[in-house]
């Protein structure tokens, strides 16, 4: 190990002993982890009627929350307690398998994902997160399964959406350019 005289003295303005710092340094290189001292923090006594207003202001804290106002309309055929039946769970899951495919490049299977998805008729592809930051291809797998589970309206949908969505936009040619003027009168 070479040490330049640069790093011998920040060691030395430490306060630790070179050997030490070294020691310390080769068992650290060497995965030797130092036994730490175990942690007691200081206890302090609390009498109890101090502790008698926080604890009713965690119990408050902690109370279950009431919602008083009303639940959003694609929320209201669901339960209260917000279980999913299984087949939905599911359909969830293949979502998120067909994201990850599409994102990798994997059409056909992200293709295959997004069909088994859309056997469930409340799955909607494009309300998935991150749906629309697919590429073209990932998009278009996701129309062919929806056409693959004869679900030919959502597809007609969504290939509208894509089109509007992803269309080329028209660039306009710049406007005539100014003559600058040859003096101040504008003659």
């Amino acid at each position: 190990m070479l040490l330049t005289s640069l790093a011998m003295v920040d060691l030395e303005t430490r306060g630790e002993p070179i050997g030490a710092l070294l020691r310390a340094l080769l068992d650290r290189m060497r995965g030797r982890r130092q036994a730490a001292a175990p942690f007691s923090p200081p206890l302090r006594i609390v009498p109890p009627d101090d502790v008698a207003p926080v604890a009713r202001e965690v119990e408050d804290a902690l109370a279950p929350v009431t919602f008083p106002w009303r639940r959003h309309p694609q929320l209201l055929g669901r339960e209260a307690d917000g279980t999913i039946s299984l087949g939905e769970r599911r359909a969830r899951a293949a979502v998120v398998r067909g994201l990850f495919n599409a994102h990798t490049g994997d059409y056909e299977a992200a293709r295959l994902a997004f069909a088994e998805a859309a056997r469930e008729p409340a799955i909607d592809l494009s309300a998935a997160p991150g749906f629309w930051h697919l590429p073209r291809a990932g998009l278009m797998a996701a129309v062919l399964a929806y056409e693959d589970v004869d679900r030919l309206r959502a597809a007609a949908t969504l290939t509208a959406e894509i089109t509007r969505r992803l269309r080329p936009r028209v660039l306009r040619p710049p406007g005539p350019t100014r003559q600058p003027r040859a003096a101040a009168s504008g003659d």
